[in-house]
């Protein structure tokens, strides 16, 4: 993961690259994904799902 700031990308963000290869560990077990926050599953997906 980058800890760098280049050309105004917010810090701490992650490249598709990054992104695949946490996802890929989650599913393969190997890493474990929890929410972070007071909302719950359904005011997260609010007009996601109809």
């Amino acid at each position: 993961m980058n800890t760098e700031n280049h050309n105004d990308t917010p810090l701490g963000a992650l490249t598709a690259r990054e992104v695949c290869q946490v996802l890929r560990e989650v599913v393969l077990g190997r890493r474990t994904m929890t929410k972070v926050g007071n909302q719950s599953w359904e005011q997260l997906y609010t007009c996601h799902f109809e």
